[in-house]
C-alpha cells in the first residue's frame, strides 16, 4: 500500500543506517542509480524525516494499532551491506519510533536469496552490485515485472507497473544516449 511505503520512507535516517553498517565509504543514496551511471541526478532529494506525519499516514490508512511487520535480513555481510544485522536493528528502531512493531527474521544467506525470490517477505534488506555501468543493469534488472518469482528474479520488491515495463524495454532497444538519459 502506497501510504505504508510513504510512512516507512518518512522514518528512515540514511546516515544512521550507514553508521550502523560500519561503511565509512558509503554515502546516502538518492535513487537506485549510483553517481557513475548515466541518468543519475544529484538533484533528487529524499523527504525529510517526519515521525508524526508517518504515524498519521498509517492511522489514516486504518492502522489504529501499530502495524506489525517482519523484516528479513541475511545472516552474513555482503559488499553492499557489511553489517546486515546491525543495519536491520537500526532500521527496526527507526520504524518503531513511528507506528510500526518490527520483528527481525535473520536467515542464512543461501536460504535468504531463495526465499526473497519467492516474494513472501513483507520487508527485506537486499542490495545490488552492478557489473555493467549502465542504467539498464540497475533499473531493468531490479524493476521489470519479468524478474518476479523466476530463477532470474531480482525484482525482490515484486514491483509491477506496465508503463515502467514498457519504458525499460524501450530503453534497452535505443542507443541514443540523450533519449536513454
Amino acid at each position: 500500500e502506497r501510504d505504508v511505503r510513504k510512512a516507512v520512507e518518512l522514518l528512515i535516517d540514511k546516515d544512521e543506517l550507514i553508521e550502523a553498517a560500519n561503511n565509512a565509504l558509503a554515502r546516502p543514496a538518492n535513487s537506485f542509480l549510483p553517481p557513475v551511471v548515466m541518468g543519475y541526478h544529484e538533484g533528487i532529494k529524499s523527504p525529510e524525516k517526519d515521525i508524526d506525519k508517518s504515524k498519521q499516514l498509517l492511522i489514516d490508512a486504518g492502522y489504529i494499532e501499530p502495524l506489525e511487520v517482519n523484516l528479513w535480513v541475511m545472516d552474513r555481510p555482503r559488499t553492499y551491506l557489511p553489517n546486515p544485522v546491525a543495519t536491520a536493528m537500526a532500521l527496526k528502531n527507526q520504524l518503531e519510533a513511528g507506528h510500526f512493531k518490527v520483528t527481525l527474521k535473520i536467515i542464512p544467506w543461501d536460504q535468504y536469496i531463495e526465499d526473497i525470490k519467492v516474494g513472501e517477505h513483507e520487508m527485506a534488506l537486499i542490495g545490488w552490485n552492478g557489473d555493467i555501468v549502465d542504467p539498464d543493469n540497475f533499473l531493468y534488472t531490479l524493476f521489470t515485472s519479468d524478474h518476479i518469482n523466476t530463477n532470474l528474479s531480482f525484482n525482490y520488491a515484486n514491483y509491477i507497473n506496465e508503463k515502467v515495463d514498457r519504458l525499460l524495454t524501450q530503453a534497452r532497444r535505443v542507443s541514443n544516449v540523450d533519449f536513454r538519459t
